[in-house]
């Protein structure tokens, strides 16, 4: 069984040199591999009506079904897709196939499996200024552990991060203005990048679970992450963690 997080570790320490699109994908496919990932797809939620086809930053997976997908414009039939809709945290396709699907839904499952799709673990992304985006990874089972889940997390955010600053032309962030943490709040930051829950850090540190909340939340801010996992991957990507 590998160590997840050393492998999101690993991620994320050479990610930056991958200069194009195709690097990365190779990158998040040779590091997901050991986490029962085949494919992994990455693109911007489109307006509604709008094809994706534009929108799409990865193609990782069959490209005939992308190109079916596309074409039928299945994003706004899609289950999966539609769970980005109301979802902020990461989940798993099976989960978000419990409902009763109507049948459009399941033709877009039905005709995914054919392709050899049938689970998956999606993550969806929001900008600082409510920029939607996902990254979907096709898997062998339903429902991963959840270790591997919290490094899928983390490597989806940080390549995602990676997928910005290449489609800008951008240097990695690491060369900004660093954002001016306390040493509390780094050390929160650096057990979070851990896996390591509120409670478990205060136990670490002699604090509070409470206490540990607002190191984390006053981090996000000074970030300017929109949740916990993206603070870890913002605090990497500029080597704050070091």
């Amino acid at each position: 069984m590998i160590d997840p997080w050393e492998t999101a570790a690993q991620f994320t320490e050479l990610c930056s040199a991958r200069q194009t699109p195709d690097e990365l994908l190779a990158h998040l496919q040779t590091h997901c591999a050991g986490f029962g990932v085949r494919g992994c797809f990455v693109a911007n939620v489109p307006p509604p009506g709008a094809n994706i086809e534009p929108h799409i930053l990865l193609r990782g997976w069959n490209l005939e079904w992308i190109d079916r997908y596309a074409r039928r414009n299945y994003v706004h039939v899609d289950p999966i897709a539609r769970r980005l809709t109301t979802q902020v945290a990461p989940f798993t396709w099976a989960s978000a196939c419990r409902r009763r699907l109507a049948p459009e839904e399941a033709l877009v499952m039905d005709e995914a499996r054919e392709f050899g799709l049938a689970a998956g673990f999606t993550v969806p992304i929001y900008g600082v200024l409510g920029q939607q985006s996902c990254v979907s990874f096709a898997i062998e089972e339903d429902e991963p552990p959840s270790e591997y889940q919290r490094a899928l997390h983390l490597i989806a955010i940080y390549a995602h991060l990676r997928l910005v600053d290449l489609s800008a032309g951008s240097p990695p962030e690491g060369g900004r203005t660093r954002p001016q943490l306390s040493r509390r709040e780094l050390e929160c930051v650096k057990w979070t990048a851990q896996g390591k829950t509120a409670w478990e850090i205060g136990q670490i540190l002699a604090l509070s679970e409470r206490t540990v909340e607002k190191y984390l939340t006053h981090s996000m801010r000074k970030l300017g992450a929109v949740n916990r996992t993206h603070a870890v991957a913002i605090a990497i990507r500029r080597h704050l963690l070091t």
